[in-house]
């Protein structure tokens, strides 16, 4: 074979001056090796570096014009941003085997009768009463619809629908726990019920910065819900207002570039949630322990058939969970809008 392909090389012949390019069958062919060669023997032949100057070339066969590269998938699927939902967290909660739950509050103007009191002498008399408060668990839901192909074929879409509903009703669940106004379906959320802050009451001066007002908002929780408050809320934007602020030597009053994910400002957390508006600069503080969630369905995720998706080879996911709030008590919660003055407007 090396000597048919090596005639077939010289075929071609070149001038006396011109350099002669040779095929890698025509090098095998004139080595000493392959003309000592016996037959049926394996010969070990070595072409020179010179040589390798003088073969010669046709298409040089590179990676990327090669259609043989066969891409590797990951079948992870990227999801969207999505929101740190920590709400829920703050809160306490129990649960409930009934869709309405009923919690008794003291009513306030009680006055406190004890006192001293001599030997043998009469015992002042106390009073009390109580009112009670009724509501209904709300559900929340979702769903979407699928194919059955889709199901089987894309094994990691189903679990990455079942994860997007979860999320889409932990997040409308923080909206409601916040911001629910209490008609029809929705919760009664506890900047609705919450107490607005009371600059009057607090003495803030013409001067105050958004700590200035916070420290305020602080003391009007322990104020009025007689109760140390344990969280602020407010939105990304006016927490990076807050860290940012510097002294008159240009030094940061509260950042802590060194510290720990959460930050802390007048010795509370601050939770950053989505919900809260930073175009108006919504803010939160209060006592978590003065509201409580009532638990009647954690979230579940349902996989079924409605009308003819069983003809049509298509099923739906439902997602859905069913819980109420109560805020027993509203003193414990002080909301407030940053004003211009208060971020150095």
């Amino acid at each position: 074979a090396v000597d048919a392909v090596r005639d077939s090389e010289e075929k071609g012949g070149v001038g006396r001056n011109q350099i002669q390019h040779k095929g890698l069958a025509q090098l095998i062919g004139d080595s000493p090796e392959y003309k000592s060669r016996t037959g049926g023997s394996v010969t070990q032949i070595e072409i020179k570096g010179d040589d390798y100057k003088h073969i010669e070339k046709k298409a040089l066969v590179t990676a990327g014009s090669s259609n043989l590269i066969v891409p590797e998938y990951d079948r992870t699927i990227e999801a969207a941003p999505r929101s740190e939902l920590l709400i829920r967290d703050l809160l306490p909660s129990i649960p409930v085997t009934s869709s309405q739950f009923t919690y008794f509050q003291e009513v306030l103007g009680r006055t406190n009768a004890a006192g001293m009191v001599a030997e043998g002498g009469r015992k002042p008399e106390g009073a009390v009463s109580f009112a009670a408060v009724t509501d209904r668990v709300k559900k929340i839901a979702e769903w979407i619809p699928i194919t059955e192909e889709a199901a089987s074929d894309i094994p990691q879409l189903v679990a990455f629908i079942n994860e997007m509903l979860g999320y889409d009703i932990r997040f409308k669940e923080e909206e409601q726990l916040l911001k629910g106004d209490g008609t029809g379906e929705n919760l009664n959320g506890i900047m609705t019920q919450a107490v607005a802050y009371d600059p009057t009451l607090m003495k803030a001066g013409t001067g105050d910065t958004k700590l200035d007002t916070l420290r305020r908002m602080i003391a009007q929780v322990r104020h009025g819900a007689k109760r140390s408050a344990d969280f602020i809320t407010m939105s990304e934007i006016d927490l990076v207002d807050i860290e940012l602020m510097k002294d008159a030597s240009n030094k940061y009053l509260f950042a802590n570039i060194q510290g720990s994910t959460t930050p802390w400002i007048w010795g509370r957390p601050v939770i950053v949630s989505d919900v809260m508006d930073d175009v108006t600069g919504e803010v939160l503080v209060g006592h978590s322990r003065s509201a409580m969630i009532y638990d009647l369905m954690s979230l579940i995720i349902k996989i079924g058939q409605i009308n003819d998706d069983f003809v049509k080879n298509q099923f739906v996911v439902l997602a859905e969970k069913r819980l109420g709030l109560a805020v027993r008590r509203k003193q414990g919660f002080v909301k407030h809008q940053f004003t211009p003055a208060e971020q150095g407007e």
